[in-house]
């Protein structure tokens, strides 16, 4: 079971990895952005947890079945790395 602290962790973790990928010059190798995202999707949020969140504060989450979700999923999914 993941907690709050983890999840909390990944996010940020997650922001700070891709912020650290898009401003790098020389990426890292593919085996190590692998871990690295191997280790951050271990406690990042479902969409389940996203959906919740959203009921309770709907000025900070969206609704992951929203469409705009299914957008990014789109943008994303032909993505490959290494």
């Amino acid at each position: 079971m993941t907690t709050a602290l983890e999840r909390t962790n990944a996010v940020i973790g997650t922001g700070e990895f891709l912020r650290t990928l898009a401003s790098s010059g020389n990426a890292a190798p593919a085996g190590d952005v692998q871990r690295i995202a191997e280790r951050l999707l271990r406690h990042y949020p479902l969409d389940a947890d996203l959906a919740v969140s959203a009921v309770a504060r709907p000025d900070l989450w969206e609704d992951p079945d929203h469409a705009s979700w299914q957008q990014v999923a789109q943008i994303l999914s032909p993505i490959e790395i290494g």
